[in-house]
């Protein structure tokens, strides 16, 4: 064979060669696009505020209790509040008898008069036996005795009149002086004997009854002030999830129920104790604080509670069945979603945060306006690059 006919064979074999690898690439493309494409539903990312909220209940309790003294000592004619009612500030709760008052004072006027009587007289026999001595006429005993009478019955001018002077300005305010005549005011008596609350709030048990005697200054009630009350709660989180653990400041809602309906009312985590953990599980303790302005929350009420453990404004949420899990190279696992991209699934990598529910947030791989595939039928999964058709689309 010559050796250009040889080569024109050699030109030959590889023009078929080229060809028929045309030919098979063809017909894979052909292959391919003979592929059915998929029915998919999509939403549209959209970006918007984003909580999560972690429930808890508890029972609401006093934050302060004040106590309301009696301003003067004296035996209760009347109570005209019960225990777990509300009192007002200002609002009489009960009253002392006015009769034995006047009766208590007036006794011990009477007593520091005798007192001062009885002193002045010893007194006067001590100075009378002191001149009797220094003219040689009586003993420095009996001088002696009559001095240690003396002395003991001005102390007991002093105790007489100590209790009278307490009274005295308890009642009127100022500093009687003796020998002189203390004239007490009819409202003066009237507000001297009232028992009155000194804050808005709960009577609390057990309080004093008609009949019993209270001293000056002697706590007779207790108020439990009703706004802020406390609710202690116990919450459990993932211990993988630092950010979703309550912390104080959070803000919260508690609601419960007054008769036939539900009430709801702001609140914050004031103190947050770590209780351990069980499992993957950590257990904590939290105490919010509540205002309470109409007083509708009593102690005691077992409330619900959300608390806002973490809240943003712009978010891409979507729905956690448009989440994948695919292994990469090494066998790293990773999180994917599928857009929509001129006819076929794109897969995209994705970073996610928070779940809540049903929800999971986007932090970034995903741009707002996008269409994602969140549902697909025909196949068992979706590959990057399979054909599909929307069959539903919803703007997230």
């Amino acid at each position: 064979m010559t050796r250009a006919k040889f080569l024109w064979l050699v030109l030959i074999l590889v023009a078929l060669d080229v060809a028929m690898v045309s030919w098979n690439l063809v017909r894979e493309v052909q292959k391919r696009e003979a592929v059915v494409p998929v029915a998919v539903s999509t939403i549209r990312a959209r970006s918007g505020p984003w909580e999560v909220v972690i429930p808890a209940s508890g029972v609401a309790k006093l934050v302060q209790k004040v106590g309301v003294p009696c301003p003067v000592g004296g035996r209760v004619k009347e109570v005209y509040v019960q225990p777990g009612e509300v009192v007002e500030k200002g609002q009489l709760i009960a009253v002392l008898d006015e009769e034995e008052l006047r009766d208590r004072l007036a006794a011990l006027e009477r007593e520091w008069r005798r007192a001062w009587a009885e002193w002045m007289a010893l007194r006067k026999d001590q100075e009378r036996l002191e001149y009797l001595y220094q003219s040689k006429m009586a003993s420095k005993a009996v001088v002696e005795e009559a001095e240690s009478k003396a002395a003991l019955a001005r102390e007991e001018f002093n105790r007489r009149w100590e209790a009278y002077r307490e009274l005295v300005r308890l009642l009127t305010g100022q500093e009687p002086q003796v020998g002189q005549e203390v004239a007490v005011d009819p409202e003066v008596w009237r507000s001297a004997v009232e028992v009155r609350a000194p804050l808005r709030g709960l009577l609390l048990p057990p309080g004093v009854s008609p009949g019993e005697e209270v001293g000056a200054g002697q706590e007779a009630f207790s108020l439990g002030v009703l706004s802020p009350l406390v609710v202690q709660t116990r919450v459990a989180t993932a211990l993988e999830e630092e950010e979703e653990r309550p912390r104080v400041g959070q803000p919260a809602i508690v609601t419960f129920q007054v008769g036939q309906e539900k009430v709801s009312l702001p609140a914050a985590v004031a103190a947050v104790k770590n209780q351990g953990q069980k499992g993957p599980v950590a257990q904590w303790e939290v105490e919010l604080v509540v205002e309470n302005p109409d007083l509708q929350l009593r102690p005691g009420m077992v409330v619900s509670a959300g608390i806002t453990v973490y809240r943003a404004h712009e978010v891409i949420a979507l729905p956690l069945q448009a989440l994948h899990t695919t292994t990469g190279a090494g066998g790293i696992k990773r999180e994917v979603v599928f857009v929509v991209e001129r006819g076929r699934a794109r897969a995209v990598e994705v970073q996610t945060g928070f779940r809540r529910g049903q929800e999971v947030e986007i932090r970034s791989g995903l741009r707002e306006g996008e269409e994602v595939i969140v549902e697909y039928r025909e196949v068992p999964r979706l590959v990057d690059g399979t054909p599909i058709y929307t069959i539903s689309r919803q703007d997230g």
